[in-house]
């Protein structure tokens, strides 16, 4: 009996191992390494519950307002209104500026025939009276007010 080499007998073995080890290794270089945080840096942790407005760190006073801390975003609401409504931007009171909780990526703002991220967005709403009328301007954290025809109320 004439026996052959073993490197002959079963290729298809050494193929597979070789196929099962490139996998292996290409979803090895997907996957997303973390590394150890640095002691020196600060932590990306979620701020505690405690604090209303995470990213400046501001929580609103007694009745919920904290302007100055929306100063950039009162600005950009004065000016929408004073052009929308044609008044002058002196002439516009701001009612309230306060950091809130939205129920969903709508921003309390929801628009029909639309889909929004159903998780609580941390954001702001910024209420001005234009000629004795409110008019709601909502905003989520790190983006600019939109005025809000029929506002909805945000979680807190």
């Amino acid at each position: 009996m004439i026996r052959l080499p073993r490197s002959t007998r079963r290729p298809h073995l050494a193929r597979m191992l070789v196929a099962v080890t490139a996998m292996a290794a290409l979803l090895a270089a997907c996957g997303e390494v973390e590394e150890p945080a640095d002691p020196g840096e600060p932590s990306e942790e979620p701020a505690d519950e405690d604090t209303d407005d995470p990213e400046n760190g501001m929580e609103p006073d007694d009745n919920g307002d904290n302007g100055d801390a929306f100063s950039g975003e009162i600005d950009i609401a004065v000016a929408d209104a004073a052009a929308h409504f044609d008044v002058d931007p002196d002439d516009i009171e701001v009612v309230t500026a306060e950091a809130v909780t939205w129920p969903d990526g709508a921003i309390g703002c929801p628009e029909p025939d639309m889909m929004y991220t159903q998780a609580l967005v941390e954001g702001y709403r910024i209420v001005l009276s234009v000629d004795g009328e409110e008019v709601a301007y909502h905003g989520e954290d790190g983006g600019d007010p939109a005025r809000c025809d029929d506002p909805q109320d945000p979680v807190s």
